[in-house]
């Protein structure tokens, strides 16, 4: 007991003194697990995810991706790692419950269930939004948006949706976005671009979905046509049938 309670006030003393850079922090966590410094780790993944943004906003997405994957992983090996991170996702989706939640906090619980493999709950919690806060509901339908349109859930998606062609135009927006950003940095490699493109035909083929279940077959081929003008792609070559 002596020994654990040593490790956390060392770790309380690094955080407090802590000036590494936070993808270098990371990275050290790392090594701690390959180590068998589990205690410690759990202790740094924690901090991390609840104190990374206050030293560097930038950290957003690396937060909610990365950082929780390698904390899951430890969790796999380490069941007081796995307990945090539901102790932490349970703490916040009880917030949200509470009427003290916003977009922020609806998207970290959006990633811990995502990375504990429980995006049932992520539903059942915007399920709520729509009964008890609309204005919250609609601030996070995005989030939710591409599973509830796989589940067909007709009536949300008429509530929440917005109009498919300007989707679809959003969609066009920022994949060109993608190219230009990528032409006029060369730093930015072959990964970026397969996965702009990857992205834009995904999201495309999601929201001909959003206007097959809107009955709106017009603007599904429309979108089809336009899309594969685009990215000249055999997903996106044959005319839709109607039903």
């Amino acid at each position: 007991m002596m020994n654990i309670l040593k490790q956390i006030i060392l770790f309380l003393i690094c955080v407090t003194l802590l000036a590494e850079d936070l993808n270098t922090y990371l990275g050290a966590t790392l090594d701690m697990v390959k180590e068998g410094r589990y205690i410690e780790a759990n202790l740094r993944y924690k901090w991390f995810h609840d104190h990374a943004l206050e030293h560097n906003p930038s950290m957003a997405g690396v937060r909610l991706s990365f950082a929780l994957g390698y904390w899951k992983q430890l969790g796999d090996v380490y069941p007081p790692a796995l307990e945090a991170m539901q102790q932490v996702r349970d703490e916040k989706t009880s917030r949200i419950r509470e009427g003290e939640g916003d977009f922020r906090l609806f998207h970290d619980v959006y990633a811990l269930n995502r990375t504990l493999e429980e995006d049932q709950k992520t539903l059942d919690l915007f399920y709520v939004l729509d009964q008890k806060q609309i204005g919250l509901a609609k601030q996070c339908w995005d989030i939710v948006e591409t599973e509830i349109i796989k589940r067909k859930d007709k009536s949300l998606i008429i509530k929440y949706a917005g109009e498919p062609r300007q989707a679809f135009q959003e969609n066009v927006t920022q994949y060109e976005m993608n190219l230009e950003l990528a032409k006029t940095n060369p730093n930015i490699g072959t990964g970026f671009l397969d996965f702009s493109r990857t992205h834009f035909i995904e999201e495309t083929q999601m929201i001909i979905e959003l206007a097959l279940l809107l009955d709106d077959y017009n603007a599904a081929e429309e979108i089809r046509t336009s899309a594969y003008a685009v990215v000249n792609d055999p997903s996106l070559a044959n005319p839709l049938l109607k039903e």
